[in-house]
Formats: C-alpha cells, structure tokens, sequence
C-alpha cells in the first residue's frame, strides 16, 4: 500500500448559475462518489463529470459533511443539460459543473510579464494591480484567470492600479488550445512569487494498491503540504489540461 497526499475532495467554491449552485450543494461537504461512483480524488471527479459530456439529465453527487453522524452521507442531484457544450464548450467538467476544489486567494498582483504576450504588448506592467475586468471586479488572481481564459480573441477592458492611480487598458487574450483541443484565452502574466499553505482541513491522504501505486509512482506525493504559486498547476498555461491541479498561476 503506498500513501499519497492530496487535495481533499471538500468543495471550496460553488460557481453560480451551474448545476451545482442548482443543486444547492454545500460548500465544506466532502464528494465521496459520483454517479454511484466512489471518488477519492480532484482528479476522479474531473474524470466522472467529464463522462457526462454532451448529456442532459441529473449527475448525482453524494456528499459527506463534517456535522452529520460519522460516515452519513447526502446524494443530491443537480441538472445539466448539453453538458460542456454551448456556452460551456471549451471550459473544464469542473468549472462548468460549478463545484471547485480549494483554492488560495492570491493578490491580483502582476509580478511578471512574457516578453511576446498580449499583456505586455498592449500596456499591463509588473506590479499593475488589477482591480476589474470588464466592469467585474476583481479581489483575487484566479477571478481574473477565468475571465482570461473564458474570451480567447476577445478584447477585454481592463482597470489596474497604478502607483496608486487607476489605468484603463484593452487587451485581447491570445487563443491558445489545450490538450483536449478547447480554445482558452492567455495574455502572458504572472503572478508574483508567494508561499501557499493549504489548511490541514483540505489535505487528506489516500492510500493506492499495488497495482495504483506503480501508476501513480510519477506523480508528486508531497505536492501539495506546501506550494509555491509557482507549483501549482497552470491556470492558463500552453499545457493547461482542465484538471484542478495546475503548475502556476500563469494567465
């Protein structure tokens, strides 16, 4: 048996106006299957959620929560139709689902810039806080991500501050494709180094066969104790693949 440290599969953010909001889903309960399917892992929900691709009909998610008995468990259903198509093509099963692993809250802070991308061609420079995105105000460096990566080839007005000033800039995300061939948007900005703890809460350990080990034995088992924004699994990187892992937090 080889242990493993993961991200627990507690829901950190349900996203409105997806099924999981019109599931009601609670915020802090543990998934434990899909479907019937028992998960373990971010990675065995994107898997599951994916499957549904295309489908119209209820994805049942059983939760488990902290303030019930031991073990108790609650299955909601929450709808989809013509799942990940429409407005929702191109996006990742767990964004567009609506339910999200725990995420750190990051300054919006740009710490550094690609030499060819569309944010330093057009304006964006290290140290700009961005503080809204078409009218959407902007708290926190993922908020911003999504907008990026949702309107590839769509030109997007930007408010920075700026030694204490704002600045208005339009910058057009560069369309780029992911493994699965979705279109997602990328202007080539960096967030500032900083160190991430994730709260005990949201960390748990599975433990893999013989067999699931020799398949996992690539993989990083002490990726996620501490991490570094560098660490994390890019948001909108080249190779970005729509699993909740991410090497940075590049957009």
């Amino acid at each position: 048996m080889t242990p493993s440290e993961q991200l627990a599969t507690k829901i950190g953010e349900v996203l409105p106006d997806t099924p999981a909001a019109m599931a009601q889903l609670p915020v802090g309960d543990k998934i434990v299957a899909i479907d019937g399917h028992e998960v373990q892992t971010w990675e065995g929900i994107n898997y599951r959620l994916a499957g549904r691709m295309g489908e119209t009909d209820n994805v049942s998610i059983t939760l488990q929560s902290e303030s019930q008995a031991p073990n108790a468990t609650k299955t909601y259903q929450a709808p989809v139709k013509a799942f990940m198509q429409g407005d929702a093509q191109g996006k990742d099963a767990l964004t567009s689902f609506g339910m999200l692993p725990w995420q750190p809250q990051i300054e919006p802070i740009v710490g550094d810039l690609s030499a060819d991308g569309a944010a330093s061609r057009q304006g964006l420079q290290v140290g700009d806080r961005i503080t809204a995105i078409n009218d959407t105000e902007i708290k926190d460096w993922i908020s911003a991500t999504r907008i990026i990566r949702d309107n590839p080839e769509n030109l997007l007005n930007f408010t920075v501050l700026r030694e204490g000033k704002p600045v208005q800039l339009q910058i057009m995300p560069q369309g780029k494709k992911d493994n699965l061939g979705n279109d997602f948007g990328q202007i080539g900005a960096m967030v500032a180094q900083s160190e991430i703890v994730i709260p005990d809460a949201y960390k748990t350990t599975v433990v893999y066969g013989a067999g699931e080990s020799l398949v996992k034995s690539f993989e990083k088992t002490e990726q996620l104790a501490v991490m570094t924004v560098s660490s994390m699994g890019k948001m909108l990187s080249d190779d970005w693949s729509g699993q909740f892992i991410r090497a940075n937090y590049d957009c």
